[in-house]
């Protein structure tokens, strides 16, 4: 490993052998490159290795890594509170595709509902998100915690949520109803409560953030749908594309476009949006030659290259965006139909 930049062994907290570790959005390198720049640190090595993966769409940066920046930021600047400067800064431009995709939603709820289908276009760790009453729980699971410091960046994770939901609505005021760290309170605890209010519980076994339903109908106040906008040009152009095309046709393609946005759909799931059984639906398809199967696969296809010809997404947003849950299943999925890796095809 390159120690250049930072003796990585330095933050570890042992040497315990670690599984797989998640990875970081190239896009949040800008957020610490915007720290460094604020405040004026002189750390030429750290700049270059975040300019370098920020402006290469395809490369992640290792949650390990991450940390280790963190800690030495922290250390140059003596700042103990750099996990709350940094989520402080956060703004939808860091957050990649999911940055845009929550510009152009019309509430936060609908923000959300984006944030917990592309979470993982950020930080590839455990995340979930449930409904609790009148509470939506927001909460992440740490594998990692006994071998390197995930502190600080569990407070850029906390913080930084509440200031893009700041962001999003308009609402300064906007507080949760509770959170919740893995670690012990620090001695700096009290100025957690200007970002995340006062109910705040230490040493849980995930980090967590509960927020009350009626937060999250409050409207993006500055909606711009760009990402979506681009993606309905794109869909469109498919359309257009298809032979002898039908009313029923370009109604069942468009759904099954949408529905892939949320996941791999199921027959039932579009048959359900269409308003037809799922036998009507599978008996029009089988009319036309092929069965569902195959019509999902031929549009993640034809989607998959139209978006790498544009080069606008990077693999890992592609893979979510046509309902892969790994960037390794749509890469195999790829290499399958064209005989190449989608980073050779592009």
């Amino acid at each position: 490993m390159n120690t250049t930049c930072f003796d990585i062994s330095r933050h570890l907290r042992n040497n315990t052998k670690m599984s797989t570790i998640p990875t970081i959005a190239n896009d949040l390198s800008g957020l610490l490159l915007k720290y460094i720049e604020h405040h004026s640190i002189n750390a030429p090595e750290i700049q270059r290795e975040l300019t370098r993966c920020q402006k290469n769409p395809n490369t992640r940066l290792g949650y390990e890594r991450w940390c280790g920046y963190i800690s030495q930021l922290g250390e140059m600047t003596n700042n103990p509170c750099i996990g709350i400067d940094i989520g402080e800064l956060m703004e939808p431009a860091f957050c990649g595709v999911l940055g845009h995709l929550a510009l152009s939603c019309g509430t936060l709820a609908e923000a959300f509902a984006r944030f917990a289908r592309y979470q993982q276009l950020l930080y590839e760790g455990a995340g979930e998100i449930s409904i609790v009453g009148d509470k939506y729980r927001f909460c992440w699971s740490r594998e990692h915690e006994e071998v390197f410091d995930t502190q600080k960046s569990d407070e850029i994770l906390l913080v930084g949520l509440l200031r893009l939901s700041k962001h999003l609505s308009g609402k300064e005021h906007l507080t949760p109803f509770n959170v919740g760290f893995m670690h012990s309170a620090p001695a700096y605890a009290p100025m957690y409560e200007p970002s995340l209010g006062s109910n705040i519980d230490y040493d849980q076994p995930q980090v967590f953030v509960e927020l009350t339903v009626d937060l999250l109908t409050n409207t993006i106040s500055d909606r711009n749908p760009t990402l979506v906008t681009l993606l309905d040009q794109q869909a469109e152009a498919l359309l257009r594309a298809l032979p002898n095309k039908s009313e029923f046709d370009i109604a069942l393609r468009k759904t099954i476009i949408k529905c892939l946005h949320n996941g791999t759909p199921s027959l039932d799931t579009i048959s359900d949006t269409l308003n037809i059984s799922s036998r009507t639906l599978h008996r029009r398809l089988k009319d036309r030659g092929f069965n569902f199967g195959e019509l999902l696969q031929r549009t993640r296809q034809e989607l998959a290259i139209q978006y790498l010809r544009e080069k606008q997404l990077s693999i890992i947003e592609i893979s979510f965006l046509l309902g892969y849950s790994e960037q390794s299943a749509f890469s195999r999925a790829f290499k399958q139909w064209t005989g190449k890796t989608p980073g050779r095809f592009q």
